[in-house]
């Protein structure tokens, strides 16, 4: 995990980031792709939550947008009962809106110099789906052997974040997002401005 962040800062700052943001963060039209890493929920983690989104914005105030994302966790040699399981695998999609309100900050007229024209901050909330995979071996007292079963789950999933992203220039921007979307409470990534 430290390495990833690690590369995302060296990436960040080797690029041309003596130019500021100066446009409006957020507007209609407005296109952004985001790409990041999650803190996990549990400890037993076989590949931490990796997440892509993409926004569009609808209305100076409002995006909607598509999330994706995977992760994978579960423990070496765990039994419970007559059943054995292994990592178990979950894939996510989910639809979402988001409530932009960084123009409404500088209306209020706070006296935070220049910092308001390059910080974009945010309200999401959404709904979607999450595929889990996982595989048992489960005891068959017919055979007297373990069979291998594959099992797949499908359940609906609610998200709800509150995030900030810094623009060091007009297309690149850092975000971090706290809240709910199951997989983390916590995610942090890089964010293209396309448009």
């Amino acid at each position: 995990m430290k390495k990833v962040l690690f590369i995302v800062l060296v990436i960040v700052f080797s690029l041309n980031i003596s130019q500021k943001a100066q446009a409006q963060v957020f507007d209609k039209g407005t296109t952004l792709l985001d790409a990041g890493v999650g803190i996990p929920y549990y400890v037993h983690v076989g590949i931490p939550p990796v997440y892509g989104n993409f926004e569009m914005g609808v209305h100076k105030y409002f995006g909607i947008g598509v999330t994706g994302g995977f992760y994978s966790w579960g423990y070496d040699d765990y039994w419970y009962g007559t059943h054995y399981y292994d990592y178990e695998r979950n894939l996510m999609g989910a639809g979402f809106g988001a409530f932009h309100f960084s123009e409404l900050l500088k209306q209020l007229d706070l006296d935070m110099g220049d910092i308001l024209n390059s910080l974009d901050f945010y309200y999401k909330m959404g709904f979607g789906m999450k595929l889990k995979m996982y595989n048992t071996l489960e005891w068959n007292p017919a055979t007297k052997e373990y069979e291998e079963i594959a099992h797949t789950g499908i359940s609906p999933i609610f998200m709800s974040d509150f995030g900030a992203r810094f623009y060091f220039s007009d297309n690149l921007a850092v975000f971090m997002e706290v809240g709910y979307d199951f997989y983390s409470w916590t995610k942090f990534g890089i964010t293209f401005k396309l448009k």
